[in-house]
């Protein structure tokens, strides 16, 4: 008899390998639920960091393998489409180019006033990709975004109401760029299926 992971996994492997990336990503990411998240939770996350960060909570998706319930892309001890687990985190995409844009605005004035930081060259690659990485910030007292976007997503995580999971979060400039880089792991998962058989 078949686990509730397998059920899961042969459901998202075959829509994989019948349709096309959008559909994909409608089906499993914007229609459903979190699977690792009760409804009341997934809203009430979603509802904290969009006041937190003033957008729209439908800017604000969980992502990755506490969404769908297993990972895509196999990680140090994680193969490719394994559960999600205690040493799994719980991965946000804010969709906002407002947001983004405030974001590389002060780092363009940083970078102005400063030079360069130790992250900006792993920075620039994701600009490049239309998303931040909060980690990839500079790391400065003249740049207070990056350790209050730290310190709220620590706080989120420490309270526990969300399961003993780390929350993070990525900036995307608009849903063009979130669909991008979602349908790389898409296609990565989809040419290892054969493979993981």
């Amino acid at each position: 008899m078949a686990t509730a992971h397998q059920d899961r996994v042969r459901e998202f492997t075959d829509a994989l390998i019948a349709r096309e990336n959008e559909r994909v990503l409608d089906e499993f990411y914007h229609v459903r639920p979190a699977v690792m998240l009760e409804a009341g939770a997934e809203a009430e996350l979603r509802r904290s960091i969009a006041v937190k960060l003033g957008v729209e909570m439908r800017d604000v998706m969980i992502t990755g393998s506490a969404k769908i319930g297993f990972t895509l892309v196999g990680k140090a001890g994680r193969p490719p489409l394994s559960q999600f687990g205690d040493a799994s985190d719980i991965d946000v995409a804010v969709i906002s180019s407002r947001l983004f844009v405030d974001l590389w605005q002060s780092s363009f004035l940083h970078f102005q006033d400063y030079g360069d930081w130790n992250n900006s060259n792993s920075f620039r690659k994701y600009l490049a990709r239309g998303w931040m990485r909060p980690d990839k910030l500079p790391r400065s007292s003249d740049f207070p975004q990056q350790r209050e976007w730290f310190d709220f997503f620590q706080s989120l995580t420490a309270n526990g109401k969300f399961g003993p999971y780390k929350i993070s979060g990525g900036v995307y400039y608009n849903e063009l760029f979130w669909k991008g880089y979602a349908s790389a792991g898409l296609n990565i998962c989809r040419n290892g299926i054969g493979t993981l058989a």
